[in-house]
């Protein structure tokens, strides 16, 4: 029975548990975490979903976090017709845009969000390695209704 024992023993401490990540989330611009309820647009060519840019965004110093093991961005959306959303990331100014993640739904829910997950680990992995700040917003396009859009970076 002793050997038994042992040998589970052995064989749980042979590897060795994964440390839990440290959970950040970034709401970025959206009604959610302000009013609770979705804001509608209807965009012929990409745009931002504020006046201003940068009120737009979440700064985030990749050179002050850990690394990053998991990052997702989540949307929950009302596509009304062929909608589009584009992660970006840029310095101030605006300057050096550069496209994180896109995607696309041709389908058309106008009563029921649908909530999408991107895993983009590899994408903030890079920026991480940068090892600077950057402004982290989207970019719109098409006639659709956005209730929430997320970024969540599990770091070390």
């Amino acid at each position: 029975m002793n050997r038994l024992i042992i040998a589970a023993l052995a064989f749980l401490f042979a590897f060795p548990a994964q440390a839990a990540c440290t959970q950040n989330v970034y709401n970025l611009f959206g009604p959610e975490s302000r009013y609770g309820y979705a804001l509608e647009y209807n965009l012929m060519q990409w745009g931002w979903p504020g006046s201003a840019l940068t009120a737009s965004t979440q700064y985030i110093r990749f050179d002050q976090i850990p690394p990053i093991e998991k990052a997702t961005l989540l949307v929950v959306w009302w596509p009304l017709d062929n909608a589009w959303l584009n992660l970006i990331a840029f310095d101030g100014g605006p300057a050096n845009i550069m496209g994180v993640t896109q995607f696309h739904t041709p389908d058309r829910s106008p009563s029921n969000p649908i909530p999408v997950r991107v895993d983009i680990t590899q994408q903030m992995q890079s920026l991480h390695l940068t090892g600077v700040g950057k402004y982290l917003g989207y970019q719109l396009h098409g006639h659709l209704k956005v209730g929430v859009v997320r970024l969540e970076l599990c770091t070390q």
